[in-house]
């Protein structure tokens, strides 16, 4: 667990961050210290009041985190609504870069988080109660919560992350995404992506941005030209080039993003307890970092 920590410490010395992020802080636990922390929490998927009793009997923890005394939960909760993600990005990018080889070979895509861990029989049975006329005053059961994940196909890391609210399409977050991975300077080779990202824009945009190729299928690959015409054709310049210069065997990895998908939900959860998008987003960013440093220990990579 103290390797953990190191790692941590490491990505936010390399990135910058400074150890405390105000002048009047007392100066008691930074905020190192506290990042540390939050990723152990996601490490080792409990809660703040658990990590803090377990944190009792981790003497190598407690002395790389540099600390002599346990904060209490609500230490590390009032942090969260005051940390910025764009650190824990940074971070991110720290560790996969650690990971990832020179050329890479990206593939993204979106999975579903749950925003609460009520029962799917007490969801069917809240939904029964609103459609019926039975009166209800409870608490609706909290949506999901949207990931998108862009994975490196040959180590399995995550490159950039990006959450949201579940009612939003797949390639309207595709640029926050590419922003990411351009801001971290990647030498991305190509992209893969499933046919939910298939537009124009979505290709040129990565393209444009990463100067890169990309490989995403087409829906439909011919559409009439005019009505009440036996002409097809196919919109979009990037799109066209799918029909004669889509690359089949490459696009085969993508398949990994999906692994990683399920890794990230089966090693840690596929719920995020997180009461507001803020603390949602700093939640996965924080979850992305513990998977890379799970891919470090699991590649040999040495700290």
């Amino acid at each position: 667990m103290a390797k953990i920590i190191i790692v941590v410490s490491m990505a936010l010395i390399a990135a910058g961050v400074p150890r405390y992020s105000s002048h009047f802080s007392n100066h008691v636990y930074d905020d190192h210290a506290k990042i540390g922390m939050l990723v152990l929490r996601q490490h080792l998927d409990v809660s703040y009041e658990e990590l803090m009793d377990a944190m009792g009997s981790m003497k190598g923890v407690m002395k790389a985190l540099r600390i002599r005394n346990i904060p209490d939960p609500s230490t590390l909760r009032k942090f969260v609504k005051r940390l910025d993600p764009n650190v824990l990005d940074r971070v991110l990018w720290h560790t996969a870069k650690a990971v990832c080889n020179d050329e890479l070979t990206v593939a993204i895509d979106a999975t579903g988080l749950y925003c609460s861990n009520a029962s799917r029989h007490y969801e069917r049975r809240i939904r029964e109660f609103k459609d019926g006329k039975v009166a209800y005053s409870g608490a609706p059961v909290r949506g999901y919560e949207k990931m998108t994940l862009a994975v490196d196909t040959g180590t399995c890391a995550i490159l950039a992350a990006d959450s949201c609210a579940s009612n939003t399409a797949d390639v309207k977050r595709l640029p926050f995404v590419v922003d990411d991975m351009r801001e971290a300077e990647y030498n991305v080779r190509c992209v893969l992506a499933d046919k939910g990202y298939d537009s124009e824009q979505a290709h040129r945009y990565v393209r444009e941005n990463l100067q890169c190729e990309t490989f995403i299928p087409m829906r439909r690959k011919s559409e009439p030209a005019k009505t009440n015409s036996s002409r097809t054709r196919t919109s979009g310049f990037y799109r066209g080039l799918m029909k004669f210069f889509f690359d089949p065997v490459t696009y085969r990895r993508r398949s990994i993003v999906e692994t990683v998908n399920s890794m990230f939900k089966r090693k840690m959860s596929d719920i995020v307890y997180g009461r507001t998008p803020w603390a949602r987003s700093v939640e996965v960013l924080c979850r992305c970092i513990a998977h890379n440093i799970r891919r470090m220990f699991s590649l040999g990579v040495k700290v």
